[in-house]
């Protein structure tokens, strides 16, 4: 395969491999790229899945125009990027987490 520095993608379904599974194989082929979650997805485990694949992004199908570029050129500076819904559900799971040990 060959990539580009930067990829915004929505995989499911096209190649077989689920989008965390195709990012982390453009990552192992790619070191340096920088890839963008673009999904309908919302769950805790599929936004930890993306991130632990490598994403530097994580952007839902309906984010505007201007977050899509916000978070493009977040990713050219090497800065992750969530969605608001995204990162709720990591701190919603974080909180959870935390309560039970408590």
């Amino acid at each position: 395969m060959l990539f580009l520095g930067r990829v915004i993608g929505d995989y499911a379904g096209r190649s077989g491999m689920d989008g965390a599974s195709v990012t982390r194989k453009m990552c192992e082929q790619c070191p340096d790229i920088q890839v963008i979650a673009l999904t309908s997805f919302k769950k805790q485990e599929q936004v930890q899945a993306a991130l632990m694949a490598g994403t530097i992004g994580y952007m839902l199908k309906d984010s505007s125009a201007d977050e899509l570029a916000f978070a493009i050129r977040a990713a050219y500076a090497g800065k992750l990027t969530l969605t608001a819904e995204a990162a709720h559900v990591l701190i919603q799971a974080s909180a959870s987490r935390s309560r039970n040990r408590i």
